[in-house]
């Protein structure tokens, strides 16, 4: 992976974990939702797996986030 898409990837999984922590879910909690195991959740906020974009469709509905609000810091 390049550097330039590490780092999206690590922002990306850092604001998932802030919205997950604002909305008082464990990783164990956010991944029973999406029927994931906890530490794809994991791996996802410390930015070493790519989620899904159905998976990402997901998240952002438990966290009750719209996704031109989540994205839009990235294309600033």
């Amino acid at each position: 992976m390049k550097d330039k898409d590490k780092n999206l990837v690590e922002s990306i999984g850092g604001k998932i974990k802030k919205l997950r922590l604002k909305c008082n879910l464990t990783q164990e909690q956010l991944a029973e939702s999406l029927r994931v195991h906890s530490n794809y959740i994991y791996l996802i906020e410390k930015g070493k797996r790519n989620i899904t974009l159905i998976k990402f469709i997901k998240l952002l509905k438990i966290l009750n986030v719209k996704p031109n609000i989540f994205l839009e810091e990235f294309f600033l």
